[in-house]
């Protein structure tokens, strides 16, 4: 199952994906993320997969490759954050990402949302004065 949240504070789309998780599970979340109104393709992404059940194995990744690279593209320029929940998973979904190439967005795992969310918002720090900086 995959729901999700818009964030728009944030400019983040926030999807927890929990048992399994199919192509068709996969387009028809597309179609129902598309349709939401807060939604914009310029939004970044945090995906929190719950458990190791949720993640598809070789196979079921290479037919999800298509369609995430169709997607990737409507969403150009934004980066999207996977949480993984232990490190062979994460390990697993990095090769993914790395044999999808990617070329429109920006892709990364990670093993805590904390992470995940310093890397969509690096910018959140940039505000403070030079000289805050420094001394931070």
């Amino acid at each position: 199952m995959l729901d999700y949240h818009i964030d728009t504070a944030r400019n983040i789309v926030i999807t927890r994906a929990s048992g399994r998780v199919s192509v068709p599970d996969v387009t028809a979340y597309f179609v129902r993320l598309m349709r939401a109104p807060d939604f914009k393709p310029e939004l970044n992404a945090l995906i929190v997969v719950g458990d190791v059940s949720s993640i598809p194995g070789p196979v079921g990744v290479g037919a999800l490759t298509p369609l995430i690279r169709a997607w990737s593209k409507r969403r150009a320029g934004v980066k999207w954050a996977f949480v993984l929940p232990n490190k062979t998973s994460r390990d697993f979904i990095e090769a993914a990402i790395d044999q999808a190439r990617l070329t429109a967005v920006s892709a990364r795992a990670f093993l805590s949302e904390a992470s995940a969310l310093a890397w969509l918002e690096p910018a959140s720090g940039a505000t403070l004065p030079a000289a805050a900086a420094v001394n931070a």
